[in-house]
């Protein structure tokens, strides 16, 4: 979930957002009037009602025609050309004519614009080079409270450092400026920074004035989940389903069905929506069971390359591929996010089912893999131990700069242990790879093809992706990779974590210091578990390398 939404249904608005009856080709007597004034960013909201209806080529053609005619300016024809391409579908091509001619660099219109293509898109690190190429100072119709209460958001979100981020916010809080963007963007990233001043009072800002807006509950469930106080968080959480972005994860032809609010559903038939990333559906699915006990039919719509993990584990509960822009066709009386049943379960920190082994690798992948690995390993020798390596994952994940590591950051470390096989867990790797790294991912096609082949693992070593969350279900010994304080699900403190008992949760001593954290894991701590490595102790049937 984003919390720019405020700024975005402003500024930018969404494809279909403007009337939808006809208009003539040529331009309205009002945007001709405008016209005069030289100037693009005046245009913009008349231009894009102008150009969503009808020939939007040919009046592009002739509204920029029309302003050469009118001597308009070099730079402010160029201007125009980028919001007649944000407007008309062709936003990459109006995002890289803003960047690369510095058109934004004064022009706070035209400068939001262009974020707002980038936030749809996911685009974090070409957002932030916008910010930084942005001059505030320079620009007339900078809304300064909501400039810096989104440009905070950004610059985290871009993979800047978090106190960079924090200061735009204190510049807004100490000029006595006050909104629910700003609220909604600081208090989390406040927490993590670990701020608890500035928090604690964007917290009491929020209870006062903005308490019934759900973008600001969801926020503050966040910090609830993350400080480890779940019934809270959770049923605040819930509030994501009145967010004008539910639609980015939530498949919005549910939202006006019946929902699940924990009544009797005994003899009903529940949909379990599969809403988010693989790393919430295969930590949420330890409830499959927990759901059946109420007597009830389960259908659960996921991913495709989940499907077949499901139905292995779990073959009374009917898994169908899920698609978020048309509505569910198999029938159901009830549905329910796959992220709510913690909170219809009432669950604590110490009452989270299964957290253990809940999973199982269907046996075909897992025979196929134990006839597979040997033949990967034949060129090295016997006894090596195998470790599952992942170090990115899902870069339009709002935080994945972030959580991420590229892989030059680890291949100084692999280096230095020739005697170990790594195996990459990613679904893409680049084509050269260190030769102790052995790239599989052609024949990773499902979510059941990545787990047995973590299952033949003796170790896993991964960032914050699905990998952690396949190899905790699977009871496979874990070192999770994180940020310094991030994702309220790992905690904000320690080595454990109340989801999964086999992952260890390894933190950076600092905010963007991955290289102390590496040195450390592939350093003594491999080094202590090496020592303690004995081929021997994997099951009977687990071939050797040859």
């Amino acid at each position: 979930m984003g919390f720019w939404t405020k700024t975005w249904r402003r500024l930018a608005g969404r494809a279909g957002d403007a009337a939808s009856k006809p208009e003539d080709e040529s331009p309205s007597a009002e945007l001709l009037a405008l016209m005069a004034e030289g100037k693009a960013s005046t245009l913009r909201e008349g231009l894009r009602a102008h150009l969503s209806h009808g020939n939007a080529t040919h009046k592009q053609e002739t509204i920029c025609r029309l302003a050469a005619e009118q001597g308009w300016g070099a730079a402010e024809q160029e201007k125009l050309r980028a919001y007649c391409e944000f407007f008309t579908g062709a936003s990459a091509q109006g995002y890289y004519r803003v960047v690369g001619r510095g058109l934004a660099r004064d022009d706070y219109p035209l400068f939001m614009t262009a974020c707002v293509y980038c936030y749809n898109h996911d685009r974090y690190r070409e957002a932030r080079a916008l910010l930084e190429q942005f001059n505030p100072n320079q620009a007339p119709e900078l809304d300064k409270l909501e400039y810096h209460a989104f440009a905070g958001y950004l610059t985290l979100a871009g993979g800047g450092p978090i106190r960079e981020a924090t200061r735009h916010f204190d510049e807004a809080l100490d000029a006595g400026l006050q909104s629910p963007l700003l609220a909604v963007n600081a208090y989390p990233i406040y927490f993590e920074a670990g701020d608890h001043e500035r928090a604690q009072r964007l917290r009491q800002i929020i209870h006062e004035h903005y308490h019934e807006d759900p973008e600001a509950t969801y926020a503050v469930a966040c910090v609830e989940l993350a400080r480890g106080y779940y019934p809270e968080g959770f049923r605040l959480a819930e509030a994501r389903y009145r967010m004008p972005e539910a639609y980015r994860s939530i498949n919005a032809a549910l939202l006006s069905r019946p929902r699940w609010q924990g009544e009797n559903i005994e003899g009903k038939t529940v949909l379990v929506h599969g809403e988010q990333g693989y790393g919430d559906l295969i930590m949420m699915l330890r409830y499959i069971p927990e759901i059946r006990r109420h007597g009830c039919r389960i259908v659960l719509d996921c991913r495709e390359a989940a499907i077949s993990l499901v139905e292995h584990n779990f073959p009374d509960c009917k898994a169908i591929p899920g698609d978020l822009s048309r509505p569910i066709s198999e029938p159901f009386d009830l549905w329910t996010g796959i992220m709510s049943l913690p909170y219809l379960f009432n669950s604590t920190a110490q009452t989270i089912p299964a957290t253990s082994g809940y999973l199982t690798a269907p046996e075909e992948q897992t025979a196929y893999w134990r006839d597979r690995l040997p033949n990967t390993t034949s060129s090295f020798g016997l006894q090596r131990p195998r470790i599952g390596l992942a170090w990115s994952g899902n870069p339009s994940h709002r935080a994945d700069l972030r959580r991420s590591l590229e892989l030059e950051q680890l291949l100084p470390h692999l280096a230095r242990h020739p005697e170990i096989t790594f195996f990459s867990l990613q679904t893409s790797a680049p084509p050269s790879l260190p030769p102790n790294l052995i790239d599989l991912s052609e024949e990773l096609v499902t979510l059941a093809d990545t787990a047995a082949l973590i299952d033949q693992m003796d170790l896993v070593i991964t960032v914050d992706t699905s990998a952690v969350h396949l190899a905790g279900s699977l009871g496979k010994t874990t070192w999770l990779l994180l940020p310094h304080r991030y994702e309220w699900r790992w905690g904000l403190e320690g080595e454990g974590n109340p989801w999964y008992q086999s992952v260890q949760v390894l933190r950076q001593s600092q905010h963007g210091n991955w290289q102390t954290l590496l040195s450390d894991i592939f350093g003594e701590r491999l080094t202590a578990w090496l020592a303690h490595f004995n081929l021997q102790e994997r099951p009977a049937n687990a071939p050797q390398a040859l």
